[in-house]
């Protein structure tokens, strides 16, 4: 447990539910006591008053006695109660005479959180004996306010790789934390658990650790463990934690960790006997870890904390344990050995195409067009008949028709189609996008990738907090925006031509709303990511060797958990108006393995990171094939997005700006360089896109706003002839020098705010009597001064209180 705000505290509430927990350390000095005060009772503190009956909820009876008996033998120490907060804090000793620093906090009447450094989990003693001093000696508690804030900086940040694993190894009892430092030969000192959790803690988060044992695995134990990398819900480190709210919002998933029988059949394994000692294996070297779930009796495993970016290396499913041979295979289905790669002088009869245009180049361009978003079109009459149908686009006609016959709603065979969503933009707007679009479509309708762009606009961005307008985006964040992205699929994609039809059972209305079922293609969209992070960069594969391995590992990825009750599925998909077979390769493959090839041939294709070929028109009913894409390349670009690592230099040559006469600068659209973007937007207006060029004109009010900003005239003036590779025009050069001549005396602000006096005797009495001094700008005359934009509100306080009525316009 720790003072860290990255993770929620424990919250303890008196019904005894538990919440996550923090790691870290607690200092004493996160206070400073007020000196001054009366010791007793702290009346400023507001931390609630406590009786004995008050404690026993939150904790075991064991627990309870032994925080008792560290309150009684004088271990509590260094007591604060916070003025600000409701906040304790104290140093508590145990057994061992080992200090630790424990914080507990009342959050709302009967919860209360508690974080301690013993990392005991939810609720240690260490934290019951601070409450027992409370109870009975709260007049001992020194008063205290927020700590300075260099001393706050200077404390020593807490590992998210160390709060992880903490969090992973709370029901991991002794035993078996001492049979992984075993395994890893390390012998952890001391018998009391806290002291053995936290040497077991710093061994697993140190980096050379998992990489260390991913070198000593047997074959057969690295393909497991690529497994259940594959089938993990939420990829390796994202899986929630069982008691979170996200776990709790999605009440279809019934576990948040992969079991042994899961990985048996995606292996293709007889028994799941040699796969469970296998994950035993991976779990004492670190590299899976256990996901409790209120849901299981078994055991369920993830991948650890910081193990998924090292496990990348070449796909291989193998049909067999090691040793063993079987009669017969497992399963009816064929199994898949691998991805098949071919040589690039085998697609000569293809078309071969990547990326031309950056998405991040799309989003930055289209901030300044305008674009306004398509309105929602109002509900059919006929869906007031239910409440969900109103989320759910349907074709009317069908509702109609289903509504004649009594009883339609609960009939099993009562299906509608689900038709895409219309695109995000309006007419208009998607036709200003295929300004910047109509090169980069590689086969695909331009109105396809500016709906694609529109829905990533839209996305939050992760990780900062800030909007996507608030910085100039790069690869890397529209890939992870794109990845986490549940109001777009590529499920649409493959709508397009009318050959596949989204189908869905009148009756999963109550079961499965419009919003979930987005969520669960967000996750087979994930799902098929991780697979392809196996793949290496460079080599060509062929989709249909893609596929095969798909099949054989997960071939129900798009449905999820989405079956109702008696295991009928609430939607499925119809190829040429047929439900298709899924056990079936071909079938399934002109099927559910669309979404796989759509995802391929646009959008990792659209972020260049990945470059397919696409077979001609031809060639395709020559060989009476089903996809259009026939083979695809990892670039080094995809194996870094996909990999969350940093993404290699681009070897695109950069066009050159071309800098006019006229103030008006050109620069071709297509760069992958998004800083000369930036850099002319921040010293020119942004005017249109014509002809592949983004058009901007330097301003005088641009010109100072880039001045303030920290930019001289000489140094946009040398970085424009970098750019242009040419001297920069005379009379550019010229409007420069001279704008940078006049700044300083004159100024531009927006939203200016001007004051008018009545009199020549208020402006002397206010400058000497407030500090309307530091908030001037400018003084006009002894009735008439501009103040700073941003001191408005502040001015006309001191005003008011000064007796002055002043009137705003």
């Amino acid at each position: 447990m720790s003072a860290s705000t990255r993770t929620p505290p424990n919250r303890l509430r008196r019904a005894g539910a538990a919440k996550d927990a923090g790691f870290g350390g607690i200092r004493s000095n996160a206070l400073t006591p007020i000196r001054g005060h009366p010791p007793s009772p702290p009346l400023s503190a507001r931390f609630p008053r406590l009786k004995e009956s008050d404690l026993a909820p939150l904790c075991t009876a064991r627990l309870l006695t032994r925080g008792q008996s560290f309150w009684l033998a004088g271990k509590v120490e260094n007591r604060l109660a916070s003025t600000e907060e409701a906040r304790l804090f104290a140093t508590v000793a145990d057994d061992s005479q080992r200090p630790f620093q424990v914080m507990v906090l009342n959050e709302a009447g009967d919860e209360f959180s508690a974080q301690c450094e013993c990392l005991q989990l939810p609720v240690c003693a260490h934290a019951m004996a601070l409450l027992w001093a409370w109870v009975h000696e709260a007049h001992t508690f020194e008063p205290a306010a927020p700590a300075d804030a260099g001393r706050a900086e200077s404390a020593p940040p807490v590992s998210p790789l160390k709060q992880a694993w903490a969090d992973r190894l709370q029901a991991v009892n002794v035993s078996q934390l001492r049979a992984i430092a075993r395994r890893h030969q390390v012998k952890l000192k001391g018998n009391d658990r806290a002291s053995v959790l936290a040497q077991a803690i710093a061994l697993l988060a140190d980096p050379e650790t998992p990489r260390r044992a991913l070198r000593n695995l047997s074959e057969a134990q690295r393909c497991v463990l690529q497994i259940v990398f594959l089938l993990s819900h939420e990829g390796a480190e994202s899986v929630p934690h069982p008691h979170s709210g996200a776990y709790a919002r999605d009440a279809n998933e019934r576990a948040s960790g992969i079991i042994a029988r899961q990985v048996q059949r995606a292996l293709g394994w007889e028994s799941p006997q040699e796969v469970d000692g296998l994950l035993h294996d991976l779990l004492e070297w670190g590299l899976v870890a256990l996901a409790p779930s209120p849901w299981q009796h078994y055991e369920s495993y993830i991948v650890a904390p910081g193990v998924a970016p090292l496990i990348p290396g070449g796909l291989q499913i193998a049909q067999t344990p090691p040793g063993a041979a079987f009669d017969k295979p497992p399963f009816d289905k064929p199994r898949a050995t691998g991805v098949e790669t071919i040589t690039k002088d085998a697609l000569a009869h293809y078309r071969l195409a990547g990326q031309t245009l950056s998405v991040p180049e799309i989003l930055f361009l289209s901030r300044h067009l305008g674009l306004k978003t398509r309105s929602t079109p109002p509900p059919p009459a006929h869906s007031e008949a239910n409440e969900v149908l109103r989320h759910w686009p349907y074709v009317a006609e069908e509702l109609v028709k289903l509504q004649v016959r009594q009883g339609w709603m609960y009939r099993p065979q009562s299906a509608l189609t689900v038709p895409p969503r219309p695109p995000y933009y309006d007419d208009a707007s998607l036709a200003r996008l295929r300004a910047l679009t109509r090169n980069s479509a590689n086969g695909v309708n331009d109105d396809t990738l500016g709906d694609f762009a529109g829905h990533i606009a839209a996305a939050p961005s992760t990780g900062s907090g800030r909007t996507p307008d608030d910085a100039v985006p790069d690869n890397a964040a529209v890939f992870e925006r794109w990845r986490q992205l549940s109001t777009w699929t590529e499920l649409w994609l493959a709508q397009r031509d009318g050959a596949l039809t989204v189908r869905r059972s009148v009756m999963s209305a109550p079961h499965l709303s419009y919003a979930s079922w987005l969520q669960q293609l967000a996750r087979a969209r994930r799902f098929i990511l991780r697979v392809l992070t196996l793949l290496e960069a460079g080599p060509w594969y062929t989709l249909e060797s893609l596929l095969k391995v798909i099949h054989s590992l997960q071939p129900d990825f798009l449905y999820g958990a989405s079956f109702l009750p008696g295991g009928a599925q609430s939607w499925w998909l119809e190829a040429h108006g047929r439900k298709v077979n899924g056990q079936d390769f071909q079938a399934w493959s002109a099927c559910d393995g669309r979404f796989v090839e759509e995802l391929i041939r646009g959008p990792l294709c659209w972020l260049g990171a990945a470059t397919v070929a696409l077979t001609p028109g031809a060639l395709r009913q020559a060989q009476d094939a089903g996809h259009a894409l026939f083979a695809f390349q990892i670039t080094p670009l995809g194996e870094a997005l996909l990999r969350n690592n940093p993404p290699p230099p681009s070897s695109r040559k950069a066009s050159a700006v071309r800098v006019h006469d006229d103030l008006r600068v050109d620069l071709p659209v297509g760069r992958t360089d998004m800083s000369v973007y930036a850099a002319l937007n921040e010293w020119g207006q942004f005017e249109s896109v014509n002809n592949g060029m983004a058009v901007y004109r330097f301003e005088a009010q641009k010109a100072h706003a880039a001045f303030e900003a920290g930019h001289t005239a000489e140094d946009i003036l040398e970085r424009l002839a970098s750019l242009s590779g040419a001297p920069v025009p005379a009379r550019v050069g010229d409007q420069w020098r001279e704008w940078w001549a006049h700044y300083g005396q004159i100024r531009w602000y927006r939203g200016l705010t001007l004051i008018e006096f009545a009199d020549d005797y208020t402006l002397p009495e206010l400058l000497r009597q407030t500090d309307l001094r530091e908030h001037l700008l400018y003084t006009f005359g002894p009735r008439l001064i501009a103040v700073r934009p941003d001191s408005a509100d502040a001015v006309a306080r001191q005003l008011v209180k000064k007796g002055y009525t002043p009137k705003i316009e």
